[in-house]
């Protein structure tokens, strides 16, 4: 059950994400509040590789990771269909 609740969350949290990239005008309450996360979410990323090295490789095999991180690239098509902005990184390409 805790991996159901773990992809459960993340795709709430990605689908928040599309919404607030394919509609910015209606979501512009969540630019800060999504950067901040995703900001803490790299920093428990790099405490976690700091501390265990091959943590990243459990990770990648986790369903709910790599579902979620399938749904970012989907998300990034789209936009680019759509003649939309998107932002990779911290970077506007």
């Amino acid at each position: 059950m805790p991996a159901l609740k773990r992809i459960l969350l993340s795709l709430a949290l990605d689908a928040l994400i599309v919404v607030a990239l394919v509609y910015p005008e209606l979501c512009v309450y969540l630019r800060w509040p999504l950067l901040g996360v995703y900001a803490l979410l790299a920093w428990r990323v790099f405490i976690m590789l700091s501390i265990n090295r091959l943590w990243i490789l459990r990770i990648t095999r986790d369903p709910a990771t790599r579902l979620a991180h399938g749904l970012e690239h989907a998300t990034i098509a789209v936009l680019l269909e759509r003649g939309l902005p998107v932002v990779r990184g911290f970077g506007l390409k």
